[in-house]
């Protein structure tokens, strides 16, 4: 997996840089209801913009997946409460268990005295 990560990396990374070797023009963007004007080369333009959506596409992404969250956390406490009434259910179990095997000796005893009269 890291030698995965690695590769990826690495050929991003290349293309990346052959990108903007390329595209070293310069470019002036303007924002329209401001008075302002920035000149920056193309590459760094687009790089700018593509690393801007990923961000807001990651925000965009955590902020809609808020009830998916609140489901898991929902459904984590639930198992964690199944956990906790499996353990006693278990323990109720054993406890009976043993009374059972308890029960039995006494039968076992109760059994061998009557054939001893």
């Amino acid at each position: 997996m890291r030698i995965a990560k690695l590769i990826i990396s690495t050929f991003f990374i290349v293309a990346v840089v052959t990108f903007a070797t390329s595209n070293r023009d310069a470019m002036i963007l303007s924002l329209w209801p401001f008075n302002y004007e920035l000149s920056l080369s193309i590459s760094t333009s687009i790089i700018l913009f593509i690393f801007i959506g990923f961000i807001l596409g990651g925000f965009s992404s955590w902020l809609f997946s808020s009830n998916t969250r609140r489901l898991l956390k929902v459904e984590k406490k639930s198992v964690k409460n199944s956990n906790k009434e499996i353990k006693k259910k278990d323990k109720e179990i054993n406890n009976l268990n043993n009374q059972i095997t308890l029960l039995e000796e006494q039968i076992k005893l109760l059994e061998s005295k009557k054939t001893d009269k």
